[in-house]
């Protein structure tokens, strides 16, 4: 799209992308809903309503939760659930495949050095 309409392909990029971004604030801000206690039951049913404006109470300070059971109850109920367990594990190999992705090409550009062996002489002998 090089000089159409006299604009440079990085300039039709950068009005294409803002052009996008506009519109999707735009269409953002009259359509998404402000709060879950004014938002009508198109979006949200009134069970859907109530629990949304419990959390948005509740992280804004209104309502506190820290009498809801103590720290040690929250750790175990953590422990037995399949899904933090899960989350772990895929935490664990995805850290693993990135470690891969970074180090083994620079390792694997090394020439191979021999590396002496420690002897089999037994320090008691």
């Amino acid at each position: 799209m090089d000089n159409v309409a006299g604009l440079h392909a990085w300039q039709w990029f950068f009005l294409l992308e803002g052009i996008v971004s506009i519109l999707v604030a735009v269409l953002g801000f009259w359509f998404l809903p402000n709060w879950p206690n004014d938002t009508g039951t198109y979006y949200f049913t009134a069970e859907e309503s109530a629990m949304a404006q419990y959390r948005a109470d509740v992280s804004a300070g209104g309502i506190s939760e820290d009498d809801e059971g103590n720290y040690w109850g929250g750790v175990s109920q953590a422990a037995r659930d399949p899904f933090t367990w899960m989350f772990a594990s895929i935490h664990f190999f995805l850290i693993i495949a990135q470690s891969f992705k970074d180090f083994l090409p620079s390792v694997s550009d090394q020439k191979p050095q021999r590396i002496p062996r420690p002897c089999a002489a037994h320090p008691w002998n």
